[in-house]
């Protein structure tokens, strides 16, 4: 059963990649924008100019796989060729295992073949992950990121203390905020004290000692920071995107104990809410909001606090769900986006800003206005439906 799943699980995550690349215009679709992407050219797409630059000249990891695999493919195509199919093939590959990964985490946490589907589901649906490769989201190594981010935890659970140093030892030098973890390992694992310093002090040290022999390079530090300030619009408007639907779940999660079938406790309330501070605070201070996949690395955090709530209340969801002014309604609301579809072109430039870099914004605007739909219904569950019932009733569920 586990296998079967998983094999759904790819296929599902197949179909999503290559929708994205081929129906949402992602930049691994043909050389030329996977040349613009790297700030390469389509006829030596291995210069990878990006990779070249600080901060991105750290993160060396992923750059090397892709360059490794592409001296080893076989048959007698261009360089350029092979290095096209192996940057291709392994973020296909990545955005696959990413998948599986989280699907296997959930089901050691929560213990639930439904729910762990379920929150698969939820994340192939984020405007993170469906839309990872447009513009202006720029995934690059970030599905490999998001791959050891959830083997590391997975080793925690398991106590595989050994794996969990050697994938977050590595994961430093693919992208530097997987420190994110060694960070609340220190302060929330329930492990000895020396086990914590070693569990967090190891990565970031082997992190400094690597960034100090790599050298530095003067570079806009607050690039980000004055991007954000300028385009506060776009800041709340990615930021909604980032998890849209799951948002308000997410936020009544805080409601209740999130300590239950936590024995590491690296998903309390206080683990949690530190998790989501730190990660909006460096994205705010040094990324760009509208890099949604930047916001989207406390994914695990926000998955596993949402399910656990909506399982609390899942009979109450399932009669919402049925309830045929609800179904009506959502028709309705969807009738409406695509009706007016042809019209938000004129709506996203004067909302989004004129379009300089290619970012298509009609498609961020569409894409809005459907997530806003179960956003909506969301949060009409959570203020007018689910307090009709009461705490006793609650109980009963959550004791099923």
């Amino acid at each position: 059963m586990l296998n079967y799943r998983l094999i759904i699980i790819a296929v599902l995550s197949t179909f999503i990649f290559f929708l994205n690349q081929y129906a949402f215009d992602g930049y691994i679709q043909n050389k030329e924008s996977l040349a613009k992407e790297l700030q390469s050219t389509s006829f030596n797409l291995s210069e990878w100019g990006l990779s070249k630059t600080p901060p991105f000249k750290y993160r060396i990891l992923f750059p090397l796989v892709v360059k490794g695999v592409s001296k080893i493919i076989p048959g007698g195509g261009s360089e350029n060729q092979k290095f096209y199919w192996s940057y291709l093939i392994l973020s296909w590959l990545f955005f696959i295992a990413t998948s599986c990964m989280l699907y296997l985490l959930l089901l050691k946490i929560l213990k639930s073949i439904s729910l762990s589907f379920l929150g698969v589901l939820l994340h192939l649906t984020m405007a993170p992950v469906l839309f990872a490769y447009t513009l202006p989201v720029h995934t690059r190594e970030d599905q490999l990121a998001f791959l050891f981010l959830l083997s590391a935890i997975y080793f925690l659970y398991d106590r595989k203390y050994a794996f969990y140093l050697i994938i977050i030892c590595i994961g430093v030098f693919i992208r530097e905020t997987l420190l994110l973890l060694p960070f609340l390992v220190l302060l929330f694992a329930k492990v000895s004290i020396l086990q914590k310093l070693i569990f967090s002090a190891l990565p970031l040290l082997i992190w400094l000692i690597f960034r100090w022999q790599a050298g530095t390079e003067p570079y806009d530090f607050w690039l980000g920071l004055n991007w954000n300030l300028s385009n506060p619009f776009q800041l709340v408007f990615f930021s909604f995107l980032s998890f849209s639907y799951l948002w308000p779940p997410f936020l009544f999660s805080f409601r209740n104990n999130q300590n239950q079938n936590d024995n590491i406790g690296l998903f309390s309330n206080k683990a949690v809410f530190l998790a989501v501070f730190m990660i909006f605070l460096t994205t705010f201070l040094f990324g760009i909001f509208n890099e949604i996949r930047l916001l989207y690395l406390i994914f695990p955090w926000v998955i596993i606090s949402s399910l656990k709530h909506i399982a609390k209340h899942q009979d109450l969801w399932i009669n919402f769900l049925k309830n045929k002014y609800v179904l009506i309604t959502s028709i309705l609301m969807i009738l409406l986006v695509v009706i007016f579809a042809p019209f938000i072109s004129v709506f996203s430039e004067r909302a989004l800003g004129k379009n300089q870099y290619g970012v298509p914004y009609e498609l961020w605007v569409i894409s809005f206005l459907i997530y806003l739909i179960p956003t909506i219904f969301s949060i009409i569950f959570y203020l007018y439906y689910q307090p009709q019932y009461k705490n006793d009733k609650l109980e009963a569920i959550k004791s099923k």
